[in-house]
């Protein structure tokens, strides 16, 4: 345990790129696991002389574990559970990897994890809205993790922030969606 006054973040690996894929996107996010793994061995010290900085003072990193599963859904069970694992242990969760469909997976987490966060605000900083329905008979992609939190009868209470949304990148039915559940869209072009 970090000793009092330390804020305790942990590190939850999550090598999935199925969502993108899904949604027609790009993979790669599978391999950001070991990759940020790799550069967090290079960073050099917490302390720093020069600036005066010393974030073991005030931060301590651990790490949760790496969600597995031989499906996406099986994955995005198995993140929730790490998350509502750290949630738990009193410690910020981090998920490292994946595609942004691993979005909701740390909302659900937190929303059982604390009844507060039902009436919480969620904040997405996205060109896109990602309140896409789901594909395949009910399969989650990259592009629908808001769509699940603003589905989430949980979230009910809650708001969600789009911020930095651009309008080429937004259909007007998913702008309309995030106003039907009483969010705002910050547009890009209006910052």
């Amino acid at each position: 345990p970090a000793p009092p006054g330390k804020l305790k973040v942990g590190l939850v690996w999550f090598p999935f790129d199925e969502g993108t894929l899904r949604n027609g996107g790009r993979g790669g996010a599978r391999d950001s696991p070991d990759a940020v793994a790799c550069l967090l061995q290079r960073m050099g010290t917490a302390q720093n002389p020069e600036e005066g900085i010393d974030l073991t003072a005030h931060l301590r990193l651990v790490e949760v574990g790496e969600a597995s599963g031989a499906t996406l859904e099986e994955a995005h069970a198995s993140l929730e559970e790490l998350t509502a694992r750290a949630f738990a242990a009193g410690v910020l969760p981090v998920a490292v990897g994946g595609s942004n469909d691993q979005s909701y997976c740390h909302a659900s987490a937190w929303l059982a994890h604390n009844p507060m966060a039902r009436r919480g605000t969620v904040i997405n900083i996205d060109a896109h809205l990602d309140v896409r329905p789901y594909v395949d008979g009910g399969k989650h992609h990259s592009g629908s993790p808001f769509f699940s939190l603003l589905e989430d009868p949980r979230f009910a209470e809650g708001r969600l922030v789009e911020f930095a949304a651009q309008g080429s990148q937004c259909s007007q039915c998913h702008a309309d969606f995030v106003k039907q559940h009483g969010g705002t869209i910050m547009w890009l072009g209006n910052l």
